[in-house]
């Protein structure tokens, strides 16, 4: 099991807003209560506290990933391309110009999306199983890594709030991982330490560190950013398999996060697949998700109108995590069982 070396939190200046009013103004927003304070699920408290990691570039080359995605080597410099100045100049959206390539990338090339997949897997069960203290060896996680751009000087996408708002399962752990060389202050992401505290402070990071977050219960949020800096991080959630439940439901009853769409298994092989994005405006897929009727192969079951799911789980959101529920119901796997790399 690989070292992990633990580095403290901390932040360039306390940042703690009316927490209170601001979780009561959110709840009504989204029509559900505030976040709760105490874990609900067997998480060691230790896990619950943020952390900020080590891990080893060469084995787990994520930046790598990004530079060709986007085309380029400065990713901290994104902001002075041209795209990047159309971008700070416009109302921001969802997915911004830069995600919406990374997605179409490793939708059109297996090859990027075999090595994607592969460190992705990697990092979950070397790197992930030892933050999490070797307690569990099998895990639930994210399938399609988020990746977030947060340009200087434009208003941020999102609103102060926890997984939890959005009906992510209580026993996810949150592992927000730096793309570019140093995040701080206003570039960065602010959070509470632990459920509850209300200490916001920015995570503070270096390339080659990851923070480890209990997102699902730890308020955080965005602000404009005022460096000149863009941030460039990937968001990855992940599950104890033990603690994963498969029966979770929104309170409406829709399953918002599932294993075989938004989640995979470190039990399952790793799938030479093209997975399809689909959202309004964008992307569509060759599957029948673009007019409201999704396949899940690994289910075997068809979802019907996730477009329309789709619709009301991002419904009066305008955060980063509005995006990914929208793509949880809409992510598209068709997989070749005959070429799984073994």
């Amino acid at each position: 099991m690989p070292r992990v070396t633990r580095v403290a939190v901390k932040g360039t200046r306390h940042f703690a807003p009316m927490r209170s009013a601001l979780r009561t103004w959110h709840a009504a927003c989204i029509g559900q209560a505030p976040c709760e304070a105490a874990c609900p699920v067997d998480l060691p408290a230790e896990v619950l506290n943020a952390e900020v990691l080590e891990y080893d570039v060469t084995q787990l080359p994520f930046a790598e990933l990004a530079h060709e995605a986007l085309g380029t080597d400065a990713l901290d410099k994104l902001h002075e391309t041209r795209e990047g100045r159309i971008a700070q100049e416009q109302v921001p959206r969802s997915p911004c110009t830069f995600r919406a390539r990374w997605m179409a990338y490793f939708h059109k090339n297996a090859e990027a999306r075999q090595r994607l997949d592969a460190t992705l897997r990697h990092f979950v069960q070397t790197f992930v199983t030892a933050a999490l203290g070797g307690r569990w060896e099998q895990f639930i996680y994210q399938a399609e890594p988020s990746l977030r751009v947060h340009l200087p000087h434009a208003k941020p996408l999102g609103m102060t709030h926890c997984d939890a708002d959005y009906f992510h399962q209580p026993a996810e752990v949150n592992f927000w991982i730096p793309l570019v060389p140093r995040v701080w202050g206003t570039n960065s992401l602010f959070a509470e330490s632990a459920p509850g505290l209300g200490d916001f402070t920015p995570f503070e990071a270096a390339f080659g560190q990851c923070v480890r977050f209990y997102g699902n219960r730890c308020v955080h949020y965005c602000v404009t950013n005022v460096t000149d800096v863009t941030r460039v991080s990937l968001d990855v959630r992940v599950i104890p398999t033990p603690l994963y439940d498969p029966a979770w439901l929104s309170p409406k009853g829709i399953v918002p996060f599932f294993l075989g769409r938004y989640y995979t298994s470190t039990e399952e092989p790793l799938p030479l697949c093209r997975r399809t994005f689909v959202e309004e405006g964008s992307m569509e897929d060759d599957a029948g998700a673009a007019d409201g009727l999704g396949v899940s192969p690994r289910c075997g079951e068809k979802q019907r109108g996730s477009r329309d799911r789709t619709r009301r789980a991002g419904q009066g959101k305008g955060d980063e995590d509005a995006e990914d529920d929208a793509l949880a119901m809409i992510v598209d796997w068709q997989t070749d069982w005959d070429t799984i790399p073994q």
